[in-house]
């Protein structure tokens, strides 16, 4: 075996080592919220800690059903902020792609400059004056304002990756329709919308998680549990109203975070190739 070859296979197991270690040290968190989610009260505080739960339970879930059912509207909440987002993002995103991409807006690459810039805005600096305008508009505490508010920052993203597949779509196509008697609306919802799938998927798919995952606005905007999505109910319900149950927390945690990771397993192979395809063509 020469030289070269086994600085090769040397250079192999390092960089598999390197990523054995880096999937240990990205999963390990999960395993530790499903693993104290499994634990009673008296073993999630047991020091030293258990890897392994000695008496696995499944009473912290249990108790997601009785007395912390404040989670499970959390949850309601969430699911009914994500999808008026995606909705929403599509919708305007569409409207907003087609319109840069067919007709003769001035300045358009100054138009897209800006969209993608918005991006760069630190989302705390425009907190105050989105809280004063929907307190004036009596949107406060409301499943609409965080709609609104969550639209607002992945709204750009939805119409710069849209845009870039509606320059895939043969204007000949368009063209052919609108002799047929289509109006622009109808060649946008029957024949783009259905040539463009993947970015729709794809622009669904990551509006959904962001607006899953995002604190900052739905704390601030939410005032009850009425309309407070998972995130900030969680927060404000162990840690402000009820007691640190850390075992309590974690089952709440793995339920919050098992949607969202299907979701992505199901359609991790649309998102890829609809960001690729963005990517390429915008």
């Amino acid at each position: 075996m020469s030289v070269v070859q086994r600085r090769s296979k040397v250079g192999v197991v390092l960089v598999a080592l390197f990523l054995l270690a880096y999937l240990v040290f990205s999963l390990f968190p999960f395993y530790w919220m499903v693993n104290t989610s499994l634990k009673a009260k008296q073993d999630a505080y047991q020091t030293p800690p258990q890897f392994v739960p000695h008496r696995p339970t499944l009473v912290n879930y249990g108790r997601l059903l009785n007395e912390d059912i404040a989670v499970l509207r959390f949850f309601l909440n969430s699911m009914i902020v994500g999808t008026g987002t995606v909705a929403l993002c599509i919708a305007a995103g569409a409207l907003a792609g087609y319109s840069l991409a067919r007709f003769p807006v001035p300045a358009r690459r100054s138009v897209m400059v800006f969209i993608l810039s918005s991006q760069m805005f630190p989302m705390a600096l425009l907190l105050i004056p989105i809280y004063i305008y929907f307190v004036r508009m009596r949107l406060l505490d409301t499943h609409a304002a965080v709609i609104l508010a969550h639209a607002a920052i992945a709204l750009p993203f939805s119409a710069w990756l849209l845009k870039g597949y509606i320059d895939t779509v043969p204007r000949e196509i368009e063209e052919a329709a609108a002799i047929d008697g289509s109006s622009r609306l109808g060649i946008l919802v029957r024949i783009v919308s259905p040539m463009i799938a993947p970015g729709l998927v794809t622009a669904g798919v990551v509006t959904f998680l962001m607006s899953w995952r995002e604190f900052l606005y739905a704390l601030a905007l939410t005032t009850t549990p009425r309309a407070r999505p998972i995130g900030p109910g969680i927060h404000v319900y162990y840690f402000g109203i009820m007691s640190m149950r850390w075992e309590n927390i974690m089952a709440a945690a793995v339920v919050v975070t098992l949607p969202v990771i299907l979701l992505y397993m199901l359609l991790q192979r649309y998102v890829v190739s609809g960001l690729t395809g963005g990517a390429v063509r915008g």
